[in-house]
Formats: structure tokens, C-alpha cells, sequence
């Protein structure tokens, strides 16, 4: 492994790598699922014409600003369960009602682990944001969730991210100008045949990894 990476023993991101490549190792639990969640904005690029047919470039990049949206991606790798969608935005409202519709998807369990990137963990105060007028509702949802994070400089490490950069290159880099339904279609097809892979086995160990990235610590 080069020494791009290698992390010092000291890195405040040590402790988030190792305690994401811990929850790997973990037996499955099906009282308490161990969850993967990445997301990735995407701009929706729009073409439009006046009367004429005669394209206007100043109303497309007015609209192109506004055409943003975002691909959400949730897998449990023990299992090989996925759900992808795509979402108008990624602001903490849509953050906070994707985790609840995850909770009902897993509602006969006891907690769910979920691994995201520090910049896509929003935490529990998503859940008191958007729910402010039914704690019951954002305290059972925090109380729910055992959020884990990966560090920004390390996506590798969630296996959502490695599953969404797939699912991008297999089956949406061909896809020009896509309204949001076309999006989701296209990710609702790739989706179903992907569930019928078989799960997906994390290869690194605790002390493997250790010693590829804190050569120091041998």
C-alpha cells in the first residue's frame, strides 16, 4: 500500500476506521442489522426552447441551478439487501424521513448500526429538526440508530459508497438530461437485479488493516 494510505497513529480518523472496520466483523444479528448509507448529489440538466423551438441558454442555467438532486443508497451487506432513490434534495428534512421510512423497512428490530461518512451523518439532531412537533417520534428514531462514521479522506471504508459508485457507473453514466422519475427508474431496475447477487464480504481484518495503514504500530 503507498504512502498516500498511511495515516499517522495520532490522525483523530484512527478511531472512526477502526471502530467501522469492527462493525464489519461483527457476527450478523438480525436483532440489531448492521447498515450502509452513502449519498451523492446529481445534477439534473434540462433543455428548454420559447415558442420558436429556438433554445434559450439563459433559462437553461437558470433552471440547471434549481435541477439538483441527490442518490441515496442504504445496503446491508450480511444479507445483500439494497434500496437506492433518488431524492429532489439532501437537505436534513429528507435525510430525517428516509431514516424513518428505514426504521419501518426494520421495525421488528431492536437498533440499527448505521455507517455513513461524517459529512452524510447528520446524527440524532435530524430527528428533533424535523420532528420537533412529535418528540415521541425523533427520541424513538435516535434512540433507534447506532451511527458509526468513516472520515471524509476515507469513503472506501463504506461499503454504501463502493455499491453507489457501481450502481453510477453500470447504469447511469449513459443516462442524458433525466427528469427525477426516469432517475428513479433507472435505479429501481438496477436495484432489483443487484438484490439477487450474493452479500458482500469485507475482506480487510482489524489488525491487516492496522498494519497497511499504521505501518509504525507493526
Amino acid at each position: 500500500m503507498s504512502d498516500y494510505w498511511r495515516i499517522p497513529s495520532n490522525d483523530p480518523s484512527t478511531y472512526e476506521i477502526d471502530a467501522t472496520v469492527a462493525c464489519y466483523l461483527l457476527p450478523y444479528d438480525k436483532r440489531i442489522p448492521l447498515i450502509c448509507m452513502s449519498e451523492r448529489p446529481v445534477q439534473l440538466l434540462q433543455s428548454f426552447s420559447d415558442d420558436s423551438g429556438v433554445s434559450d441558454p439563459d433559462r437553461a442555467s437558470e433552471k440547471a441551478a434549481d435541477d439538483k438532486c441527490a442518490i441515496f443508497m442504504f445496503m446491508e451487506p450480511l444479507t445483500g439487501w439494497r434500496k437506492a432513490v433518488a431524492k429532489q434534495n439532501r437537505s436534513i428534512k429528507t435525510y430525517a424521513r428516509l431514516l424513518l421510512e428505514l426504521s419501518e423497512e426494520f421495525k421488528g428490530c431492536e437498533n440499527v448500526r448505521l455507517v455513513s461518512s461524517t459529512l452524510a451523518n447528520r446524527g440524532g439532531q435530524a430527528f428533533y429538526r424535523e420532528f420537533w412537533n412529535d418528540l415521541d417520534t425523533a427520541l424513538r428514531l435516535s434512540d433507534f440508530y447506532q451511527f458509526s462514521s468513516t472520515p471524509p479522506d476515507s469513503t472506501w471504508l463504506n461499503m454504501a459508497e463502493n455499491e453507489l459508485n457501481r450502481m453510477c457507473w453500470e447504469c447511469l453514466r449513459d443516462l442524458k438530461d433525466p427528469t427525477l422519475a426516469e432517475l428513479n427508474e433507472r435505479i429501481a431496475a438496477w436495484t432489483e437485479k443487484r438484490q439477487k447477487l450474493k452479500v458482500i464480504k469485507w475482506q480487510y481484518k482489524v489488525s491487516s488493516l492496522t498494519k497497511r495503514l499504521h505501518p509504525e504500530r507493526r
